[in-house]
């Protein structure tokens, strides 16, 4: 007998596969043809190529920023001169990285998009610091810094959530303040002074990979990608002037 289906049970669900002895049995070529599709994929919730190699590039860039401004600084310590570096810029950089570290933490972002930002902060200090020793600026001004960046930080961590997006929509402005005067003062010095021009081309490398990696890693924050955009386009300023303008001036 050719029949396919054997008679189910009472009681058995109809339509429902039967277990031997408790409904429909399937037999014949359905049988084998079920036993030899393969088991449908079942997504496993990992991370897609792109989204690791965005990664791996994150945590590339974090370690990396341990470098990053290691040759402007040894150029200050080096010639034990600060000359041509704006203290304003300087200032700038601080709450610039600071700021960006403070936001993605807020809001919960993966360490691999924003820890470079923890870093470059602290060595945006030791600049400052340097500048301030070869420059010394006063007590009264060096505490009005202080008092501000403490204020701007604990006003940042305890902002409520639903205003944190203010943060990253004024990061643009911050980045051209903090940029901005270093353009200015080497245009209107005609050189560079103890600008680095390693730290320049690594800014602005960082900058472009950023970019990249805002878009897959916490799914292209405008704000985020906004900010590094205005970033890149300063930077590369910044190496132009220092591929053509002289590092001293009056050469």
């Amino acid at each position: 007998d050719d029949r396919q289906w054997r008679r189910p049970r009472a009681g058995a669900k109809r339509g429902a596969l039967a277990t031997p002895g408790s409904g429909p049995e399937m037999v014949g070529p359905e049988a084998r043809s079920a036993e030899a599709s393969p088991a449908p994929a079942v997504p496993s919730g990992g991370r897609s190529i792109g989204q690791l190699v965005n990664a791996c590039m994150g945590v590339c860039i974090t370690a990396g920023a341990f470098c990053l401004k290691l040759p402007q600084i040894w150029a200050i310590v080096a010639s034990r001169s600060a000359e041509g570096l704006s203290l304003a810029s300087a200032y700038g950089e601080v709450p610039m990285y600071s700021a960006f570290g403070l936001y993605h933490a807020r809001l919960g972002y993966p360490l691999d998009s924003y820890g470079e930002n923890v870093v470059i902060t602290l060595e945006s200090v030791a600049v400052v610091l340097l500048i301030w020793a070869l420059r010394p600026p006063g007590w009264a001004h060096a505490l009005g810094v202080l008092a501000a960046a403490v204020a701007l930080h604990a006003g940042i961590w305890v902002l409520p959530k639903q205003w944190l997006p203010l943060v990253a929509q004024a990061q643009p402005v911050t980045m051209l303040l903090g940029y901005g005067p270093q353009i200015l003062l080497n245009a209107r010095r005609g050189c560079t002074g103890q600008l680095s021009a390693l730290t320049t081309l690594m800014r602005f490398t960082g900058c472009l990979i950023r970019m990249s990696t805002t878009l897959t890693r916490i799914k292209g924050d405008p704000y985020v990608l906004a900010a590094y955009a205005v970033s890149a386009l300063c930077t590369g300023v910044l190496l132009g002037q220092v591929a053509l303008l002289p590092k001293e001036c009056g050469e």
